[in-house]
């Protein structure tokens, strides 16, 4: 859940704001600020409060002097404006300190909702991570060990800072797949953003050889707000150079606006032809939920060439594979069985690799991690 400040320059003004906040489920609001506050008391209630969203009244020019305190001091904060009356005389300034919308009377709740989930999905920094998504054509498709498998090669070849996300709340298999022991999950921090902060991150995450895991218990039905999704994946991109997110089988409108967000979102799907079926619906889906048709991509699974031929495939989906992938049982049984990923040398785990290089553009002009170890040790100071 968002937290967020509110300052305004009156009681009244404050008010009429604060009511359609208050009716918002999935914005906490902490503070309000009645007057705009001293430089100190700015400095204060940012370091307390840690709001992912301060609402600016932005009626007078001293909220223009607030708010560029606010970008100096705690620059990962979105500003949204609002004012009782707009002088166009303040938009550059306004859009200096990065904010991108002003609201204006009467308040209305679904406005609010709106702009802050459009402020959100715009918060981007020229060194945002890739986000890649992963998502079953059909349930027992073998996404979540592609996904994984993925994201160790970003981590262990390409010197990424990978965070897995498994979105696949219902599912939540990659406990039980790595014998993971955790007391909490990433519900935890979709129910309540006062988790997402570094001291609570390191309760939320396993650690898996160089990976950082956020994951389900699994049978969780509740479904959560492009806010709550939104909210988590902003403060990932914070942190790692790459973010690797197991999707659901079914999308909802928090994960589809999760899937939106994904640098790409590769389908997988096996040879069989319910499989290849279920893909192009899964395919339409994605695209009908907004997500670009040249982001979402096809990677083949298990493939064996007794069944259907790569062109064969490629033209019932009308499209070209991102990969192909062998079917590994035999190792794949094994690693079951260690609770492990795949050992270097399998198959399947050398096709990941090759997969995964692509993605990151290994071979490429590729920008090295954003997080060295002198970085790392920064944000954790």
């Amino acid at each position: 859940m968002p937290t967020s400040v509110i300052i305004a320059g009156s009681k009244e003004l404050a008010a009429g704001f604060q009511q359609p906040c208050g009716t918002l489920e999935d914005i906490h609001v902490y503070k309000i600020l009645h007057q705009y506050p001293s430089d100190y008391e700015l400095a204060r209630t940012l370091s307390v409060f840690d709001p992912q969203i301060v609402f600016l009244d932005l009626t007078a020019e001293r909220g223009l002097e607030v708010g560029a305190k606010i970008a100096a001091l705690h620059h990962d904060t979105i500003i949204v404006g609002f004012a009782a009356a707009w002088d166009g005389r303040f938009s550059t300034r306004a859009s200096e300190i990065g904010v991108r919308t002003v609201l204006l009377p009467p308040f209305e709740r679904d406005i609010l909702g709106m702009t802050v989930i459009g402020v959100m999905e715009a918060q981007r920094s020229s060194g945002t991570p890739s986000v890649f998504g992963f998502i079953p054509g059909k349930a027992g498709t073998g996404c979540t060990t592609v996904a994984l498998h993925v994201a160790l090669t970003l981590a262990s070849e390409c010197t990424h800072k990978v965070l897995v996300v498994e979105a696949d709340l219902y599912s939540g298999i990659m406990r039980s797949l790595l014998n993971l022991q955790l007391d909490y999950s990433i519900v935890h921090a979709l129910q309540d953003r006062r988790w997402l902060n570094e001291g609570q991150w390191e309760k939320l995450i396993a650690t898996y050889e160089g990976l950082h895991l956020l994951t389900g218990t699994g049978g969780v039905a509740e479904q959560f707000s492009p806010l709550a999704w939104l909210g988590l994946l902003s403060f990932g991109r914070m942190r790692y150079d790459s973010i690797v997110v197991d999707l659901p089988e079914l999308l909802n409108e928090g994960t589809q606006a999760l899937a939106a967000k994904c640098k790409g979102v590769h389908v997988i799907c096996t040879p069989e032809r319910v499989s290849i079926l279920m893909t192009r619906k899964r395919i339409a889906g994605l695209e009908e939920g907004g997500v670009p048709a040249s982001r979402v991509h096809v990677v083949l699974n298990r493939n064996k060439s007794t069944k259907v031929t790569v062109e064969e495939v490629e033209h019932l989906l009308d499209r070209q594979l991102s990969a192909v992938l062998p079917n590994d049982f035999l190792a794949l049984t094994k690693a079951s069985a260690q609770a492990t990923l795949l050992a270097p040398g399998a198959a399947l785990r050398t096709a990941c690799t090759s997969f995964a290089k692509k993605l990151a553009g290994v071979g490429q002009s590729t920008a090295p991690s954003r997080f060295s170890f002198f970085k790392r040790a920064a944000n954790h100071a």
